[in-house]
């Protein structure tokens, strides 16, 4: 009997069996502290000839679904995931705990990345970011330090690379830069071909060191490995030292970071800083999956990576990257607004559709007439359909008169709202205050800003009736003004500045 089994009382023991009734299929009540309750299932299997414990949920009194799962060298411990089609059997082998995934949504496959038979069709020297689609299975690259962009052998100086093809990721530069690959799948082990950027007989080969994570780089990491190339390559004929990195775990992954480490203490004959990449092949764990859809907007605004299929409950990282000219706005699903950030991230769990909207940005000018006289604020560049203030103060002296464009009058009040549909120019117009004072018995004492170029001096008796007429008493600068005294005074009268 398999409850009176050593093994068995050892897995009772420690996951505080409940119950394990008579029967073939044995079920037993788990509980976990701060988890909810698990119903977990012994049951022999023929093929493996041993008896496993497979983790289900709690109510499950047929074959398992999969929401269970206990996770290698983590004895004791079962955590819930969502996984509604996938089985997760824990075997137990000599008291220690093997994770095997039984998928039945999908098989596991691998797939092969060479930037040359991918999906959209990458052209030379294209920047990273970028997405590239193989038998589903989408692979988003960026650097998360430096920059990478698609290159040749005949692109970089006619180099020799034996076990590069016709495209690979080369570094823009030689200062220690990161490429970053994120699977739209889980992933249990990726190869890859690369070359170190050195020197020989300078530098003795230096390694290159990948990273594997789930999900994100914040989490700790499922496992790292190092490889180091060798001057010659396979052909004993190649430009950089050149290998093949491999790395394989029981724990599925889907994000690598891929990097040459500082060498301490520092060789003497220096080490390599960058590396190039290429035909990268990746074991799928396979599973239930859905389809993530990211698109821009209609017209020439940006491009969209990060689409593709994902395995459930993998994060996906949506970036909407805008062209020159335009700005992006938000993301939409449906017509609504789910993220106002260009780099949008969420846990797959069904088919998306999410559209990157973006506005083309409009410039918005504006300046004072004359110069002196005030200034201005709120222009700039804008997304069409924005909201613009522009806003109009007069220096001391001067007083603000109205808001043109083109020499039309647009609206004579100082701040002046409207929405970004074009390109617009428009000029805050202003004019000299005119003071009058009084200096001694019967004398008037004008006075304007001397910085008001090209104004005349006017006067009629009535506001109503006349002829505006010049005057022609003689003008004096007074520091920072101009005056003119009027003297002795004849009767009523109206004074202005007038520009011709």
């Amino acid at each position: 009997m398999i409850e009176n089994s050593p093994t068995f009382k050892r897995w009772v023991r420690e996951f505080g069996v409940a119950e394990v009734p008579k029967g073939r299929l044995k079920r037993c009540a788990v509980r976990q502290p701060s988890l909810r309750d698990l119903s977990c299932c012994g049951r022999w299997f023929p093929t493996l000839k041993r008896w496993a414990i497979v983790a289900c949920p709690s109510g499950t009194r047929t074959s398992p679904s999969g929401t269970g799962i206990v996770r290698p060298g983590s004895i004791g411990t079962i955590e819930t995931i969502l996984r509604d089609v996938t089985s997760r059997f824990a075997l137990v082998v000599g008291g220690l705990l093997t994770l095997v995934l039984s998928a039945c949504a999908a098989s596991a496959q691998s797939a092969t990345f060479d930037f040359d038979t991918g999906v959209p069709a990458l052209s030379i020297y294209q920047g990273l970011p970028v997405d590239q689609t193989v038998g589903g299975a989408t692979a988003h690259f960026r650097a998360s330090s430096g920059a990478y962009s698609v290159q040749t052998a005949s692109s970089l100086g006619g180099l020799r690379l034996s076990m590069f093809s016709a495209h690979f990721q080369a570094p823009g530069n030689n200062s220690g830069s990161v490429l970053e690959i994120q699977f739209s799948e889980w992933v249990t082990n990726i190869t890859f071909a690369f070359a170190t950027i050195q020197v020989q007989p300078i530098e003795n080969e230096t390694p290159i060191r990948l990273t594997a994570y789930t999900n994100s780089a914040a989490t700790p990491a499922v496992g790292v490995t190092n490889a180091t190339g060798v001057y010659g390559g396979p052909t004993g004929n190649d430009s950089w030292p050149m290998g093949t990195l491999t790395f394989r775990s029981r724990v599925p992954f889907n994000l690598v970071r891929i990097s040459v480490p500082i060498i301490v203490p520092p060789p003497t004959t220096g080490q390599a800083y960058d590396f190039c990449l290429d035909n990268i092949t990746v074991q799928l764990a396979g599973g239930p999956s859905c389809m993530i859809t990211a698109s821009a907007s209609s017209g020439d605004g940006g491009v969209t990576t990060g689409g593709g299929g994902y395995s459930v409950g993998l994060t996906a990282s949506l970036t909407a990257q805008a062209n020159l000219g335009y700005v992006f706005v938000n993301w939409t699903e449906g017509g609504a607004v789910v993220s106002s950030s260009a780099s949008f991230s969420f846990v797959a769990s069904g088919d998306r559709t999410l559209v990157a909207n973006f506005a083309p940005i409009y410039t918005i000018t504006t300046s004072s007439s004359p110069a002196v006289s005030g200034t201005t604020s709120g222009g700039g560049s804008y997304p069409g359909g924005s909201s613009v203030t522009v806003g109009a103060t007069a220096n001391t002296g001067y007083g603000f008169v109205n808001w043109t464009q083109d020499g039309s009058a647009v609206t004579n009040a100082a701040s002046y709202t409207f929405a970004a549909a074009g390109d617009r120019s428009l000029v805050a117009n202003f004019s000299p205050r005119l003071s009058i004072g009084i200096s001694g018995p019967d004398t008037l004492v004008l006075a304007w800003r001397a910085s008001a170029n090209g104004y005349v001096l006017q006067q009629k008796g009535a506001l109503d009736a006349g002829v505006w007429g010049g005057v022609t008493n003689p003008i004096t600068v007074v520091g920072l003004q101009k005056q003119v005294l009027i003297s002795p005074l004849a009767g009523p009268a109206f004074y202005r500045l007038f520009h011709p």
